[in-house]
Parts: C-alpha cells; sequence; structure tokens
C-alpha cells in the first residue's frame, strides 16, 4: 500500500471507535461512541505508523474482510462491526495479550478510503500536579494511550478494493512477521512467500543497476545476478 505525499497531508479520520478488550472478563466492553475530540493527529500518526509494516492480503473467505466491506458500503453499520470485531478478537485466549482497547477507524484521502484497526496495551502512568503551596500531587492513570511504541502493540492499515485488497500489518510480538493471533483475527495471508518476495528484490536489484550502469564501478555491475544469489545464500 502506498500514499503520496499529498494523500498523506489530506488524510483525516471520518470514523472513530475503540472497545476495551482482554480485561479478564468473558466479553469485552462495547462502547457506542467515543468522541476522538482534539486528538486527530494523535491518532492519525499511530495509523501512519503502520505504513512500516509488511504487506498482506485477505484469505479466502475471510469473515474480517467481509465486516469491513459491509462498513464501506454502509457507514451506519460501523459502530455495529467494531463491537463484532471486538467480540471476535477477545474471543481469542491468549495470556500473553495484555488488556487494552481494540481501535477501529476509517481514513478518508481525496477519494480513497482505508481502515486502520489499532490494539493499543493498557499502560500504567504517572502525572503530576503542582500545587499553590509548592507540592505534587503524584496520579496514576492506569487507561492511557502512550506514544510509546511497546502501548501499539498491533495494526492494520487496509483498503478493500474488488479484486486488489491490500493490508499492512505491524505486530510487535514477530516484527518480521504476523503473529497466530492476529493472522486468525485478520484472516490474511503473506502477499508475497520467500521465494516470490527473493525474486522480486532480485529483479529490482538487476534493474537499478542497469539503469545506473555508467556511474557504477565495473566490479558492481559484473554479474549482479550472481552476487545478489551469493548474498542471499549468506543471509
Amino acid at each position: 500500500m502506498q500514499l503520496s505525499e499529498d494523500e498523506i497531508d489530506n488524510l483525516s479520520i471520518d470514523k472513530f471507535i475503540f472497545h476495551v478488550v482482554h480485561h479478564r472478563n468473558d466479553e469485552p466492553i462495547l462502547l457506542d461512541e467515543t468522541p476522538i475530540g482534539d486528538f486527530e493527529d494523535f491518532f492519525l500518526d499511530r495509523a501512519m505508523e503502520t505504513l512500516k509494516g509488511n504487506r498482506f492480503t485477505f484469505a479466502d473467505g475471510s469473515i474480517t474482510r467481509t465486516l469491513l466491506k459491509q462498513v464501506l458500503d454502509d457507514e451506519g453499520q460501523f459502530v455495529p462491526v467494531s463491537k463484532t470485531l471486538a467480540q471476535t478478537f477477545h474471543a481469542g485466549r491468549d495470556k500473553r495479550i495484555k488488556p487494552g482497547v481494540m481501535i477501529l477507524m476509517m481514513l478518508v484521502t481525496g477519494q480513497r478510503k482505508l481502515l486502520s484497526v489499532l490494539k493499543y496495551d493498557h499502560e500504567e502512568a504517572v502525572t503530576y500536579e503542582i500545587t499553590e503551596d509548592a507540592k505534587a500531587i503524584l496520579k496514576a492513570i492506569a487507561n492511557s494511550f502512550t506514544k510509546s511504541a511497546d502501548a501499539l502493540q498491533k495494526s492494520a492499515l487496509i483498503e478493500i478494493v474488488d479484486g486488489d485488497d491490500n493490508i499492512v500489518v505491524v505486530d510487535k510480538t514477530v516484527r518480521h512477521e504476523i503473529t497466530e493471533f492476529f493472522r486468525g483475527f485478520l484472516a490474511c495471508k503473506r502477499l508475497f512467500d520467500d521465494k516470490q518476495m527473493t525474486q522480486a528484490v532480485e529483479a529490482l536489484v538487476v534493474e537499478v543497476v542497469k539503469k545506473h550502469q555508467n556511474d557504477l564501478p565495473n566490479d558492481f555491475t559484473q554479474n549482479v545476478r550472481e552476487r545478489y544469489y551469493d548474498t542471499v545464500q549468506k543471509r
């Protein structure tokens, strides 16, 4: 998935909601409304961090894709679908998943609509206030959103276009891949397997070397494919 600089500059959050998940109760805490207030830029930045992730696509018969497509077809389904997704996310019994919230956002830029799913862990923070008599009063905040890289555990940025769906995923638990839990929730698969990715990178390396062969030393431009092969074997 790629967004131009203009598309990123014009990106806005059209719809936003979150639900509390994995808080050790049998059911998630489902909310009807969570006004974003003055924090749109904060959550836009978190969504845009997902662009650094790995590319996936929906598996055949993905229920998650079906639900998200309902939102795109009828925006009145945004909240009901978000609750269904939260229930599905919460149902995954994995003790490694900390209590937190699952956020669903609809992002708009020009004619494009994207859907962002974020899992934020609850992190306890300590804040303070200074009184008029120069005393500091400490307060604990258990439920908070922070910029901490560890707090935003899982994120997916999704564009559903018939025949050409795009998903970008960041899963902090398995940075180069995706956990079975999140893969099952999204019902997705890697866009390219290892062989396809290796071939794609090889084609790109050869193309770049050809384009700049007059600027590169001969020992670099000769036997490009063999040199690439040797490099791959060493990794």
